[in-house]
């Protein structure tokens, strides 16, 4: 009775964990810039631009958006039910239950911070680069992005707001270990101008492609080392502290490629 009806397409991704739904948004993010349905910002940095800027300031938001267990072979399930109106054969895929986030959360994120972690990295390779860095509050639109208009009082040349979209262990599409899997959205903004110098995204996982230059479209594609993988979820839980090493080495590698970019000519 009234209402609007849904998708089955959309209903089935908004009856997924948190995690799948960001990782989607962040692939449609780039089928979005591809297509042109919306601007594209700088892909490649003008490095001319680097030149003039000698002080930053980190927004970096203190803990990720979202962090849990994903199942890529699930969705992949799901994908494939909707397709074909035959339900899939529960041998082809992981189920994560609200039982299977909640021990995640409790075995593997208790002393886990990778917002602050990451931040505090990317502080310390722009040092080294030798730019004067600070720290801001993130402040956030009505859209959820960057508020731009936060960016008149602070006394700075650029802000680089890195985001942490999602973190989690997934399975691969067809099935495989768990594995690490981090999704990050850096900007360079100028102050001033308020102009998006760079946006890029960094992706931290055993699935993605790849193929040299490890580069797909707006990615840079970093892979987790294998021993950091896991045949199941019991196997997962069962070692926390090697899970949560997991993630965390992703932050040193995102942060010294992301040092490098910014790198003055």
């Amino acid at each position: 009775m009234g209402g609007t009806a849904i998708d089955p397409v959309a209903a089935a991704v908004l009856a997924r964990p948190p995690v799948f739904r960001y990782t989607l948004a962040a692939g449609l993010f780039v089928i979005a810039l591809e297509a042109g349905c919306t601007s594209p910002p700088p892909r490649v940095l003008d490095r001319s631009e680097l030149s003039r800027l000698h002080t930053i300031a980190l927004a970096v938001p203190s803990e990720p958006s979202t962090y849990g267990l994903s199942s890529g072979s699930e969705a992949t399930a799901i994908a494939i039910e909707i397709i074909t109106g035959k339900p899939p054969d529960a041998k082809t895929y992981v189920h994560i239950t609200g039982a299977n986030q909640r021990d995640f959360k409790l075995a593997v994120l208790d002393d886990l911070h990778l917002g602050a972690e990451l931040g505090a990295a990317l502080s310390r390779v722009l040092q080294e680069n030798g730019y004067k860095t600070s720290t801001v509050p993130v402040t956030l639109d009505k859209k959820g992005e960057f508020a731009l208009d936060s960016l008149r009082d602070i006394d700075t040349d650029a802000v680089l707001y890195a985001e942490i979209i999602g973190a989690a262990y997934e399975d691969g599409p067809e099935g495989g270990p768990f594995a690490p899997s981090m999704k990050t959205r850096v900007q360079l903004i100028d102050r001033k101008s308020k102009k998006i110098l760079l946006d890029q995204l960094y992706l931290y996982d055993a699935y993605a492609d790849p193929r040299p230059p490890q580069t797909i479209n707006t990615m840079r594609i970093l892979c987790p080392l294998p021993v950091y993988r896991f045949d199941t979820v019991e196997q997962l839980l069962a070692t926390p502290s090697l899970a949560a090493e997991g993630l965390r080495a992703a932050v040193p590698m995102m942060s010294d490629e992301i040092g490098k970019l910014l790198q003055s000519p």
